[in-house]
C-alpha cells in the first residue's frame, strides 16, 4: 500500500519513471500478499502512467486487467473507474463508439453505487 501511494504521488508530480518503478514494486508486493484489490489498483495506476506516456495499447491492457479483477472481487467503485479509464483510452484513439459504450457503463455503476461526486466529475470530463 505504501509503495502504491509513493508511486501515485510521483505520478501526480509527473515523474512517470519513478512512479512506474514504485507501482511495479507495489504490484509485486500485492501479488505476494494476495491482495486482489491492491493488485487491481496497482494495475490501474500503472495503466495511468502508460496513458500519460501516450502508450495507449499498453495502458488499455493494464486497465482491462484491472477491470477484470475489480469485477471478480465485486469492487464497484474500482470497476467504474476502470471502465472510465478504458473509455478515455478509446476517446484518445478516436474510437468514439467504444468510448461511449464504456463511459455509459461507468456512469451506470456510479449511479448504482450513488457516487454523485464521481458522476459530476465524469460530466465535467465531457
Amino acid at each position: 500500500m505504501a509503495l502504491g501511494n509513493i508511486g501515485a504521488t510521483y505520478l501526480k508530480l509527473e515523474k512517470t519513471q519513478k512512479a512506474l518503478d514504485y507501482l511495479q514494486q507495489a504490484l509485486i508486493l500485492d501479488k505476494e500478499l494476495d491482495d486482489e484489490v491492491g493488485i487491481g489498483e496497482d494495475l490501474m495506476n500503472i495503466g495511468t502512467v502508460y496513458y500519460i506516456l501516450k502508450q495507449y495499447t499498453t495502458a488499455l491492457d493494464y486497465f482491462q486487467k484491472s477491470l477484470k479483477i475489480m469485477r471478480e472481487v465485486g469492487n464497484k467503485q474500482g470497476e467504474a473507474k476502470s471502465l472510465e479509464n478504458i473509455a478515455v483510452i478509446y476517446q484518445s484513439l478516436g474510437q468514439h463508439q467504444k468510448y461511449s459504450s464504456y463511459y455509459k457503463q461507468a456512469l451506470t455503476i456510479y449511479q448504482e453505487i450513488d457516487s454523485p461526486h464521481e458522476m459530476e466529475k465524469e460530466l465535467v470530463v465531457l
